[in-house]
C-alpha cells in the first residue's frame, strides 16, 4: 500500500465489491449509497437492534427520561407563577424538545 493510497472500510461487503468501493461514487440512484450501505450491512444493523432489545436499555431510557423532564416541569410551573403564566410550562417542554 502506497503512503497517500486512501483505505476505505470495506467491513461486511462481498469480496468483489471491497475491489472497487469508492464511498463517494454516485451510484445513479435516489439514496443509492444509502441503499447500497444497509444491504451490506444488514446483518450487523440487526444484530445491534436486537442487542439494545433488553430490560436494562429500557430502564434507561425512561430513566433519562425523567431526568430530563423532571427540572423542565419543575421550571416551567415556577416560571408560569412568576410571569403571570405568559411563560409557562408549554414553553419549557417545547424547548426542551427542541434541545440536542
Amino acid at each position: 500500500m502506497k503512503t497517500n493510497e486512501v483505505r476505505y472500510p470495506v467491513v461486511g461487503y462481498s469480496s468483489e465489491l471491497k475491489e472497487h468501493y469508492d464511498p463517494l461514487s454516485r451510484t445513479g440512484r435516489f439514496f443509492g449509497g444509502l441503499i447500497r450501505d444497509v444491504k451490506a450491512l444488514r446483518k450487523r444493523y440487526l444484530s445491534d437492534i436486537k442487542d439494545g432489545m433488553n430490560l436494562v436499555t429500557l430502564e434507561s431510557v425512561l430513566l433519562m427520561f425523567g431526568l430530563m423532564l423532571a427540572p423542565a416541569i419543575t421550571f416551567g410551573g415556577l416560571a408560569g407563577k412568576h410571569t403571570k403564566e405568559s411563560t409557562g410550562l408549554s414553553r419549557c417542554l417545547s424547548l426542551l424538545a427542541l434541545e440536542v
